[in-house]
């Protein structure tokens, strides 16, 4: 958690092609899988906010959709939760005591 996490957000973001310095936010299409409820998986548009400046620094974030998955939380920092960016697979999962779920992007 915390700063390996924050590194990983940060990896994701680069290999995506996704400029923090151009927008604040980024907006792209990913897979979304539930890996702690079967079935729970499809479209969604993950959002990255790269508010480096924020004390609780950047974050993930995402819009109601996110709840037909079974996941009620709808923003993701990597300060409080382990995430874990695989570039060849394009790839990132997100784990918490609460919830399990992986990102399969598409760009």
């Amino acid at each position: 958690m915390g700063f390996e996490s924050i590194g990983e957000f940060r990896n994701c973001m680069e290999s995506l092609g996704l400029n923090a310095n151009d927008e604040r936010t980024h907006t792209v299409a990913a897979t979304f899988c539930n890996d702690r409820q079967r079935g729970a998986s499809g479209s969604i548009d993950a959002i990255f906010n790269s508010n480096w400046h924020d004390p609780d620094g950047p974050f993930l974030e995402f819009g109601d959709e996110i709840k037909g998955f079974g996941i009620k939380h709808m923003q993701f920092k990597p300060k409080w939760l382990e995430m874990t960016w695989t570039g060849s697979s394009k790839e990132l999962v997100v784990a918490h005591k609460d919830y399990h779920f992986t990102l399969k992007f598409h760009a």
